[in-house]
């Protein structure tokens, strides 16, 4: 009986899904920024694979990272960090990947992103 207090159970994340916006709205700008249940910033893109929700803090050392669209990647100014489309890093010193989450869109065009809750 003790011992749960020294291994205690993991918490089971749980999701929700947040309407972050509609494909008409996407389509008008391309990407759409929004924030998750925490407050963490991530950018809706589209991409040749789909819809991706990528989070917006770099990997290497938390700075903020930039969408840029004429380029199709993402980009930490902090120490030259780049990443694709999909996140995945393509130059600098980040050790992996940005965070993303998945995306679904329902028959009425409306976008949604599956965030842990708080």
């Amino acid at each position: 009986y003790g011992l749960q207090f020294l291994f205690p159970r993991r918490q089971e994340v749980r999701y929700r899904s947040i309407l972050v916006g509609t494909m008409d709205q996407l389509a008008a700008t391309g990407s759409k920024t929004f924030q998750d249940l925490s407050g963490r910033e991530m950018v809706l893109v589209q991409t040749p694979g789909g819809l991706k929700a990528i989070s917006t803090e770099c990997t290497h050392l938390g700075c903020k990272v930039y969408w840029q669209a004429q380029d199709a990647q993402f980009f930490c100014p902090c120490h030259e960090g780049y990443f694709d489309q999909n996140g995945n890093v393509t130059g600098g010193p980040p050790p992996r990947p940005l965070e993303s989450l998945k995306v679904e869109v329902d028959e009425n065009e409306l976008i949604f992103v599956h965030v842990r809750e708080v």
